[in-house]
């Protein structure tokens, strides 16, 4: 049996994403696991992720510099493209970001979202 990482809320991980549609993040990259703990780290296999872009900022994006999350260089957490995932796609564990962006994170799905 294929043991299954466990991702609680807070950690970056390498992630392999699948082929992405339209402007969807795809393939090998960095993911913000931003799901509460008892699903991340639960008996289920998923987790609820926002991929990384090193490419530009985009707007409602949450920057993060590195070293934080164990990223090499700035990175930009892309909110609007949060998912719900499999943890069988966690390949290697990076690090833990800071309360502060998870926090900025959590705002940014709260303006998209329009949930206070």
């Amino acid at each position: 049996m294929i043991e299954v990482p466990a991702a609680a809320q807070g950690e970056v991980w390498d992630a392999v994403l699948g082929p992405g549609v339209g402007r969807e993040q795809a393939g090998f990259r960095p993911v913000l696991a931003f799901s509460v703990d008892e699903l991340g780290l639960g008996p289920g296999d998923m987790v609820i992720a926002v991929p990384f872009t090193s490419a530009r900022e985009y707007p409602l994006s949450v920057t993060v510099d590195p070293p934080e999350g164990g990223l090499e260089k700035q990175s930009f957490a892309l909110v609007n493209q949060i998912s719900a995932i499999s943890r069988h796609r966690l390949k290697r564990f990076r690090g833990i970001v800071s309360e502060e962006t998870l926090r900025s994170v959590h705002e940014v799905l709260g303006v998209l979202t329009r949930v206070d």
